[in-house]
């Protein structure tokens, strides 16, 4: 039987993505974009969240058994 996904992780995850590409897509195409209140809540919540998912995420991993190093 196999488990079924948390749709709302993969939901977070995918706009974690978004806001990731979002905010580097603004830094490199949006003249004074680090002064933007979009690009300051962008860069705030990115990496916070996805750091937040891997922390849940990681509760439901399986251990690395046969690790070669």
């Amino acid at each position: 039987m196999s488990k079924q996904r948390n749709q709302t992780i993969d939901i977070l995850r995918g706009i974690a993505m978004l806001l990731v590409v979002l905010g580097h897509t603004m830094t490199g195409c949006t003249v004074n974009s680090q002064d933007s209140f979009l690009f300051n809540v962008i860069w705030t919540l990115q990496m916070p969240l996805f750091i937040l998912i891997s922390g849940y995420v990681t509760k439901y991993s399986r251990p690395i058994v046969n690790c070669i190093l």
